[in-house]
């Protein structure tokens, strides 16, 4: 997928486990959705937001490695992006961990 038309900027909170793992305040994520998040559960914090305001990935304050993300990494980190590649490497990583 080509970071154009159908993608838009998202802020990431720089005190959030997802900035550990993207090392980027601010990065473009695909635009395939027509719904959003309004609120989140117990549990869960806001860790990046779209320039209008909407919810793009939220995380667990009680897990480390819960996320819930409203773009799809997936079409980015096959195209090279390496914010993406490093979301899904921690994700394998910890998913070996657990398996210990």
């Amino acid at each position: 997928m080509e970071n154009g038309e159908l993608s838009h900027p998202v802020k990431v909170d720089k005190q959030s486990r997802l900035y550990e793992l993207l090392q980027e305040e601010e990065f473009k994520v695909n635009s395939f959705h027509h719904q959003a998040l309004h609120s989140v559960g117990e549990n869960l914090r806001v860790v990046a937001r779209a320039t209008d305001g909407i919810i793009e990935c939220v995380e667990s304050t009680k897990h480390h490695f819960v996320f819930g993300f409203q773009w799809h990494p997936e079409e980015f980190a096959v195209d090279g992006d390496e914010a993406s590649k490093r979301v899904f490497e921690a994700y394998i990583q910890a998913a070996l961990k657990q398996k210990e």
